[in-house]
C-alpha cells in the first residue's frame, strides 16, 4: 500500500509541475510588470522538478515490480528452512548401532537441503540395518525423493533381514517408478549386519562399491561390494540380488557417496577411490569416527571451498574382543 501511495504521489508531482509551468507562462504573458523569473529560469526549474519526480516514479515502479519476486524469495527461503529441518529430523539421531557394532558417520549437503540418504535402524533380531544412497539431482527435488526413499526403507524397521532385503529394494524401486519420472532415480547400498554371527548381507542398487577392509594392519586386503542390481526408480521390473559374506573381528566396512571420490581439486583432479583406500588401510585400527573425520579433512584439503556435491560417509567395524572389552 505504501508503494502504491508513493507512485501516486510521484505522478501527482509530475502533473503539478506541468500545471505550475502552464500557469506561470500564462501569468507572464498577461502581467505588465517584468516577472521575477525569466522564461529560461522557469523552464529549467520545471525540468529539474519533472526529472526528480519521474526518477522517483520510476524507482517506485521498479520496486513494485520486484516486490512479488522478493516476497516469493523470502517465502522460498522459509520453505527451504522448513525442508532443511524436516530432512534433519529424518536423519538418525541416535547413532548407536546394535550390539557388537562400531560406527562412524558424516553427512554434509552441498545445498541447503541434500539428496544423499543415510540411515541406521534396528533390523530383525539383534541385527542392524544400514542404508546409504544418492538421489539424482540436487536441492529440493532431490530431497523430496530422498524423503520418499527414506520412508519406504523405514517401513521395514524391526523386520528387515537377509531374506527380506532384496524384496524391500524391489518394492522401493516400484514405488519410485510409480511416483516419479524416469529421470528421477537413486542409487542405494542397503545392508543388514548381524553382529553375533558376523554376517553381512547387502544389496547394491547401482551405488559405488562399498569397501570392505579385511583384517587391518600391514598387507590388508580390500574387497569391493559391487552392484547387484540397477538404480532404483528407473526400471519398474528390475530385479535385485542380495549377497552376503562373513565379517571377521577388525574388518572395516566403508560406504560413501560420490561427493567423496569425485571431489575435484583446483587443478581439476578427482580425489578418487585410491586416496580413500589409502586412508582406510592406514587407519584401519583407529576408531571409526576418527577414520571418518580424517577422510573429511583430506577431502576438504584436496578440494577447498564449498562442496560441489553432498558428502556422506559411513564406516562400520565389528570390534575385536580386545577392543570391545
Amino acid at each position: 500500500m505504501a508503494l502504491i501511495l508513493g507512485i501516486v504521489l510521484a505522478a501527482a508531482l509530475v502533473i503539478e509541475s506541468l500545471s505550475a509551468y502552464h500557469h506561470a507562462r500564462v501569468e507572464m504573458t498577461e502581467r505588465s510588470t517584468p516577472p521575477s523569473l525569466t522564461t529560461h529560469e522557469l523552464q529549467r526549474s520545471l525540468e529539474v522538478a519533472i526529472a526528480t519526480s519521474v526518477a522517483l516514479l520510476g524507482a517506485l515502479i521498479v520496486v513494485l515490480v520486484a516486490l512479488p519476486a522478493y516476497v516469493r524469495g523470502r517465502e522460498l527461503e522459509r520453505q527451504v528452512a522448513v525442508a532443511r529441518q524436516v530432512q534433519h529430523d529424518m536423519l538418525p539421531q541416535d547413532l548407536r548401532p546394535g550390539p557388537g557394532v562400531e560406527l562412524g558417520m558424516y553427512f554434509e549437503p552441498a545445498w541447503e537441503v541434500g539428496g544423499d540418504l543415510f540411515d541406521i535402524f534396528p533390523a530383525a533380531g539383534n541385527s542392524t540395518a544400514l542404508a546409504l544412497g544418492d538421489v539424482a539431482g540436487k536441492g529440493l527435488p532431490a530431497s523430496l525423493l530422498m524423503a520418499l526413499t527414506h520412508g519406504v526403507l523405514r517401513s521395514a524397521a524391526g523386520e528387515l533381514s537377509a531374506q527380506t532385503l532384496a524384496p524391500l529394494v524391489s518394492r522401493l524401486n516400484l514405488v519410485l517408478c510409480e511416483a516419479t519420472p524416469p529421470n528421477r532415480f537413486a542409487t542405494l547400498f542397503a545392508a543388514v549386519v548381524d553382529a553375533p554371527s558376523r554376517h553381512l548381507s547387502w544389496v547394491n542398487a547401482g551405488h559405488l562399491p562399498a569397501l570392505l577392509v579385511r583384517g587391518g594392519g600391514e598387507g590388508n586386503e580390500i574387497e569391493r561390494l559391487r552392484s547387484t542390481g540397477p538404480v532404483v526408480g528407473a526400471l519398474p521390473y528390475a530385479t535385485y540380488r542380495c549377497e552376503s559374506t562373513t565379517l571377521h573381528c577388525g574388518d572395516l566396512l566403508a560406504i560413501y557417496s560420490d561427493g567423496v571420490t569425485e571431489a575435484v581439486s583446483p587443478s581439476e583432479e578427482e580425489f578418487g577411490e585410491a586416496r580413500l583406500c589409502a586412508i582406510l588401510t592406514a587407519m584401519s585400527h583407529r576408531p571409526c569416527q576418527e577414520i571418518v573425520s580424517e577422510i573429511v579433512r583430506q577431502v576438504r584439503a584436496f578440494a577447498p571451498g564449498s562442496p560441489a556435491d553432498d558428502l556422506t560417509i559411513l564406516v562400520l567395524r565389528i570390534p575385536s574382543s580386545d577392543s570391545s572389552s
